[in-house]
């Protein structure tokens, strides 16, 4: 009766837990981006 409570069985645990690691990633590499603009930009505005 329970088997929509048990992680096991539950077909969004794998699709969070694989967004949490994309956006992880994601950050990671957004924070690359912005550092890398900042030291080449030298906090110039548009």
């Amino acid at each position: 009766m329970d088997e929509g409570f048990r992680d096991d069985s539950n077909p969004y645990q794998g699709v969070l837990q694989a967004l949490l690691l994309l956006l992880q990633e994601d950050k990671e590499v957004v924070e690359k981006q912005i550092a890398q603009s900042v030291n080449m930009e030298e906090f110039r505005h548009d």
